[in-house]
């Protein structure tokens, strides 16, 4: 089984180190765990990427034998299934994929993994990382139809990921 951990910040909060432990309760010996998310904090985390900073956690409270690996390429949601795809595709091609992530994105996800792995599809695994009902909101609302739209309008994909850039450049 190959877990794909989606990243959601370079911090370890309390919601995101019960989002690692819910990964922990699904892991058995010889599962592979590529943990997936970029240098999207500069300012407050220089160095660290998501997908770092989830391997860290998850290898320290682990005491299974598992693979881990890290996609530390990407900044947006559909960069972390296309990269890890791409590493899936070199590790085990034909694997059962399970894709760990937040409950307001999980439509999103879902949808964008029907695109870039096909089917069978990836299960799903979510854990609630929302601050507020406003994230959610905004999540389900606004950034799932505009992730959706960049599906079938490649230019929409390019200005979100410059729009991700410059944000990382001030968080």
């Amino acid at each position: 089984m190959i877990y794909l951990v989606m990243g959601y910040g370079c911090h370890l909060t309390k919601k995101i180190t019960q989002y690692l432990d819910c990964v922990l309760e699904n892991l058995n010996n010889g599962d592979v765990v590529i943990t997936s998310g970029g240098f999207t904090q500069q300012k407050s985390a220089p160095g660290l990427s998501e997908a770092l900073v989830m391997e860290k956690y998850l290898k320290e409270k682990c005491s299974k034998d598992i693979t881990f690996l890290k996609e530390e390429g990407s900044i947006t949601t559909y960069q972390n299934l296309q990269n890890s795809k791409c590493i899936i595709l070199t590790i085990k091609p034909k694997a059962e994929i399970v894709i760990v992530c937040d409950f307001s994105r999980s439509i999103k996800i879902w949808i964008m993994s029907l695109f870039i792995f096909g089917v069978p599809m990836p299960r799903i695994i979510t854990q609630d990382l929302s601050e507020n009902c406003y994230e959610k909101v905004k999540q389900v609302f606004v950034a799932t139809p505009l992730d959706l739209l960049a599906e079938i309008f490649p230019i929409l994909r390019k200005i979100k990921e410059e729009r991700k850039r410059r944000l990382m450049k001030i968080s």
